[in-house]
């Protein structure tokens, strides 16, 4: 039964704010939590494990007037190139205009290292190092290519979660749990399907963005405080890569920086452009696939 004062009925058909962003959902019951009348919310098309109590702040009327407000939401978000690529801004020291309280938790950035202008492929040696001062460059060179990701709404909605814990509640990624870089891109490699020319443009594809993570995670894509787990991890698998062991939020996480990472690479805006479209159809298999690769029990509190 529903307390006293409630404003939404069990079972009754709502929109609920989930980061910046409105999604239809339902309110599958209500109780007094701290004191105040919470709701239980079950995001319409997502696995049971997203279900959350949340304010009534949070919750609104599914009616035509909230519905147009969410369809507005979504288009200005599409729209806002900068509130796309937040999760790039935290983590790169040359643009991040954030508060001084937010760049303390921040990863310091080290720019990634120039390709020789020969190469013209998205192709890494992995066992390259990450230091690029060891790299003997002399200088680093900027090329004007652009990557244009559009990362899916419910996608956002995951990186920013992931900064809410890693950065305010003190979480860490609980990696030998998660589903990996390798098995998220192996799973789509299964699921292209025996198709040749599919195939063979999935494993240049798979190897280029394996090597390229691999070579940029722990200068480009960490959090502060996700160092010491870094190197204990490294320690705990002496054989395995970082694709092999970081998961779905690091891989997304990348994408959110592979504009600013090109660019010191000399490829090609038209492989550029083809690269990004391909990057674009693995981002909708992951959006598909959201609960098989992510869960919000993929963290746990450090203490």
């Amino acid at each position: 039964m529903s307390p006293k004062g409630a404003r939404y009925s069990d079972g009754e058909r709502v929109l609920c704010f989930h980061g910046p962003l409105l999604y239809e959902a339902k309110c599958k019951k209500s109780e007094v939590r701290d004191k105040v009348i919470q709701y239980l919310i079950h995001y319409n098309g997502w696995n049971k494990h997203w279900d959350e109590w949340v304010n009534e702040d949070r919750v609104l009327k599914h009616n035509a007037a909230n519905l147009a407000r969410q369809e507005e939401l979504l288009q200005n978000q599409n729209k806002d190139k900068s509130k796309r690529s937040k999760p790039a801004k935290l983590m790169n020291h040359k643009n991040d205009k954030q508060t001084s309280s937010v760049k303390k938790t921040m990863v310091e950035v080290v720019p990634a290292s120039p390709v020789e202008p020969k190469r013209r492929r998205l192709r890494v040696d992995s066992e390259a190092t990450e230091d690029p001062e060891e790299e003997g460059a002399d200088e680093e060179r900027i090329f004007d290519v652009e990557i244009k990701l559009d990362i899916p709404p419910s996608l956002q909605v995951l990186l920013t979660d992931d900064f809410t814990n890693i950065s305010k509640k003190n979480m860490l990624h609980k990696l030998s749990d998660n589903k990996t870089v390798h098995d998220i891109l192996k799973a789509y490699g299964d699921d292209i399907g025996k198709d040749v020319n599919g195939k063979a443009h999935f494993r240049e594809f798979s190897t280029g963005i394996k090597g390229y993570f691999d070579h940029v995670l722990n200068t480009r894509c960490l959090y502060a405080q996700e160092r010491k787990q870094h190197e204990e991890m490294l320690v705990k698998n002496p054989g395995k890569t970082k694709s092999e062991i970081y998961g779905g939020v690091h891989l997304l996480r990348f994408f959110t920086i592979l504009d600013s990472l090109l660019k010191y690479n000399n490829l090609e805006q038209e492989h550029v452009t083809q690269l990004g479209e391909y990057i674009q159809r693995f981002l909708s298999f992951i959006d598909n696939n959201v609960s098989e690769f992510f869960s919000p029990d993929d963290y746990m509190t450090v203490s």
